[in-house]
């Protein structure tokens, strides 16, 4: 890879999602006669995802059950505990076999530094490359070579209280400006327009900020910005997207102190009614219904249209929530290999995106008939994107994104302007690209 890309290793900053293409597809795992250990690290806690975290413990006993010579060691780890964890571990030489990673800049490292191993062999064993969704792949490849295998495809969302929405006499929003209203009839009410959590940086910068960046500019400035043409990210769009931040915050839109707040005390409020609107991924209803009553009725919108934007009204964001890669140092990669092609065979899938939700890379495991109604919905809205924006943090090796989470909640604290948010960024870029 060439110096002046190496901070954005993933180029390809949309999911081209349009006309998906499900077919029916089988794993074939044969048995293995040594007794062995593979060790596991994943995302899916009994927190966050209730659902899924109940769909892991089907996984495993299943999974023993068949394969009773192969003992899976499991680690669960909180998502925003996860890249200390991790990284540490690496850096140690202590890396499990398997472990759950995300695309692009997150994870081109470890790639360069021969932390993981590439699959192909495997990939190509009994049809298991046929089972994903064609192009899902890629966002794993280098130089020819895919290193892990796409799980969860996430899609960010603004979650609302319908009821809250009906008696207030609210319509979903279309525009900003309709939006805005929105947000000054809930605080006027007394009620918390976003139950939105930000500490630790990543879910205003992430995800909020990446929503109205794209829908302000598209993805051209962010192409230009990673292909280092300038004024990179001193484009203006940038800076017009932390001024809606900024715009924003002076609404009164999201929870007193949102810096401190973590997601789940955010969401907390969601669940309580004090709060009407949340934008997370599409995990979000198994979360409310493990936490609300039976009848809380629960709605979702897309990130509202600027005046003047020329991004796509249809695209939405979101990203690769969870793959797996296998570690080269892994002592039985034929075996931790066995596992991850059991975790993503596509009956399995199908169970998981019943009982939680969860829209995946894989084909066939999006049933109609078995499916939540959200699921439906939002998958129908990825079938109808012409792009998904790409999590801009997720783009970005560890110290580029550092200064990203810590710049946009300067801007939300208050601390720094617009303009400096998008200085920062470039500022950043220049130093890790050497342009």
């Amino acid at each position: 890879m060439r110096r002046g890309t190496r901070g954005f290793s993933f180029l390809a900053m949309t999911l081209g999602i349009t006309g998906l293409l499900i077919a029916s597809a089988t794993c074939g795992l044969a048995s293995s006669s040594q007794a062995v250990t593979v060790t596991v690290w994943h995302l899916i806690d009994q927190n966050v995802n209730p659902s899924a975290y109940k769909w892991t413990r089907e996984l495993l006993a299943d999974f023993a059950e068949k394969y009773p010579n192969i003992k899976v060691e499991e680690s669960i780890t909180r998502n925003e505990d996860w890249n200390m964890k991790i990284t540490t571990a690496v850096a140690s030489g202590l890396e499990p076999d398997v472990f759950s990673v995300r695309a692009g800049g997150w994870f081109y490292p470890f790639v360069e530094e021969a932390v993981v191993m590439p699959l192909d062999k495997y990939l190509d064993e009994a049809g298991w490359r046929s089972t994903f969704v064609e192009g899902f792949l890629n966002y794993f490849t280098y130089s020819g070579k895919t290193y892990a295998v796409p799980v969860q495809i996430r899609s960010h969302k603004i979650w609302y209280n319908k009821k809250l929405f009906e008696e207030l006499g609210l319509n979903v929003p279309k525009t900003y400006q309709e939006f805005k209203k929105v947000i000054n009839v809930l605080t006027e009410n007394g009620i918390i327009p976003f139950a939105l959590g930000n500490k630790g940086g990543w879910m205003m910068a992430d995800w909020l900020y990446t929503g109205i960046h794209d829908r302000i500019a598209g993805p051209g400035p962010l192409k230009k910005a990673i292909e280092r043409i300038p004024p990179g990210f001193e484009d203006p769009s940038f800076v017009k997207a932390a001024e809606i931040i900024q715009e924003l915050v002076d609404l009164g839109a999201f929870v007193p102190g949102v810096n401190g707040v973590s997601f789940m005390e955010g969401a907390l409020l969601f669940y309580q009614e004090q709060a009407a609107m949340n934008y997370f991924i599409d995990l979000f209803p198994d979360l409310v219904a493990a936490n609300t009553a039976p009848d809380f009725q629960l709605g979702f919108f897309e990130l509202p249209v600027f005046e003047g934007g020329k991004g796509n009204p249809r695209a939405i964001q979101g990203n690769i929530g969870m793959g797996l890669a296998i570690s080269r140092r892994a002592q039985h990669p034929d075996e931790a290999a066995k596992f991850v092609q059991w975790w993503t065979a596509p009956t399995n899938i199908e169970k998981l995106t019943q009982m939680s939700g969860w829209i995946t890379a894989i084909k066939n495991t999006v049933n109609p008939d078995t499916a939540p109604p959200l699921t439906l919905q939002v998958f129908q809205s990825l079938q109808k994107a012409p792009y998904v924006a790409f999590t801009y943090g997720d783009t970005m090796e560890a110290a580029w994104r550092e200064v990203y989470y810590n710049a946009v909640a300067a801007l939300v604290a208050g601390d720094i302007t617009a303009e400096e948010v998008a200085q920062k960024m470039e500022a950043k870029a220049v130093e890790i690209c050497g342009q």
